[in-house]
């Protein structure tokens, strides 16, 4: 079952009021008792301006918080940014994001950055690194923003569980998995190892073109909720009319047998057919492979990073954060300096602060 709700603003009441029908309808209360450990998992991506759409808005995650608390349970927030998992970050990123304003109504915003290696036992993903909050929950709400992906096209429910991995070690999985059907795979792997959660998605302002950070908001005035992740992600893709051979989570979740007749997904709250946006912009990557495909040349027009020195800032962010080392600071110029080493990850373009990574597709023949 996925319930969709409209609205439209970021107004604390009418979130408050949208939510309370939604842990009545979802019977997310029955699911919630009395010193209860839940734990709310939003997207905190990178300091960026509230209205970008980058992160999960805070009004948000505090009326949820104030639900889970108001029936007796503890709530803890906790997500782990790209980059250094250390408390400080972390503080900064709350400080900076306005969650601050969450703690003041009993919310802990958390700060300790140990984990685990845990076995998941996944298809290709068997051991994985967890942070202690994810691994201490008794539930896990996942509040994950809508938008979409310079890699997977899509991020939404299943793709902001990856932020359950530590930092700096999501670049392991990135190298270790570096074509999109086997990286979709890992983040289903990594999105099943939660096995009690819900998941209430944070679509009021989305984010459209190139995301998951340098894309542009686009109101969508929705509010999305489900038991099931995968139902999810198969319903919003639905609603911003992406091809399923193009959403690789949920092209993969299908042919694992893991979301079984998504046709027949019980929709409660607003009507499908009456929400679908018909010209949501898609990722650069997306709009090329569309036309390659038209002309039969897929194999051959790859898409890569590339670089404009106007906007760098060179402070190194791309070049520290990408997974396989592919890029270099020449004559004080960010290059790719090995295509082929390049996994098209656009990890340097979603962790970008000045938006100075865009993507270029290069005709590309192997010689055998």
């Amino acid at each position: 079952m996925v319930g969709i709700y409209k609205c439209d603003i970021y107004d604390e009441k009418l979130l408050d009021n949208v939510i309370e029908e939604i842990f009545i309808k979802l019977k997310i209360n029955e699911k919630i008792v009395k010193d209860m450990n839940v734990v709310l998992k939003p997207n905190l991506l990178a300091i960026r301006d509230i209205n970008t759409a980058t992160t999960t808005h805070h009004l948000f995650v505090k009326s949820i918080a104030k639900k889970v608390i108001s029936l007796g349970a503890k709530c803890t927030i906790c997500d782990s940014p790209p980059g250094k998992y250390s408390s400080k970050n972390l503080l900064k990123s709350y400080e900076k994001l306005g969650y601050l304003e969450i703690e003041k109504i009993g919310a802990i915003l958390n700060i300790d950055t140990t984990s685990k290696v845990v076995n998941i036992n996944g298809k290709l993903v068997k051991n994985i690194e967890i942070i202690s909050p994810i691994l201490n929950a008794d539930l896990v709400i996942n509040l994950p923003k809508l938008k979409t992906h310079a890699m997977m096209n899509l991020t939404c429910s299943v793709k902001n569980l990856f932020g359950i991995v530590p930092g700096e070690r999501k670049a392991e999985i990135h190298s270790l998995y570096p074509d999109y059907d086997s990286f979709a795979d890992a983040m289903i792997d990594i999105s099943s190892s939660v096995k009690n959660q819900i998941t209430i998605v944070d679509t009021i302002y989305s984010m459209e073109g190139n995301g998951p950070n340098s894309g542009a908001p686009r109101h969508t005035g929705l509010i999305i909720a489900s038991s099931n992740q995968f139902e999810i992600d198969y319903v919003v893709s639905k609603i911003i009319d992406l091809k399923l051979e193009d959403s690789y989570i949920v092209k993969n979740s299908i042919e694992r047998g893991i979301l079984t007749n998504p046709s027949s997904i019980e929709i409660i709250g607003e009507k499908l057919e009456d929400i679908i946006i018909k010209d949501f912009k898609f990722p650069d990557t997306l709009a090329k492979k569309t036309f390659a495909r038209a002309f039969k040349l897929t194999k051959f027009i790859k898409p890569y990073p590339m670089f404009d020195s106007k906007k760098c800032i060179r402070c190194k962010l791309c070049i520290d954060r990408c997974p396989v080392n592919a890029l270099k600071l020449i004559n004080n110029k960010v290059v790719l300096k090995d295509k082929n080493k390049c996994i098209r990850c656009f990890c340097c373009s979603e962790h970008c602060p000045v938006h100075a990574v865009g993507i270029k597709h290069i005709l590309t023949f192997k010689r055998k």
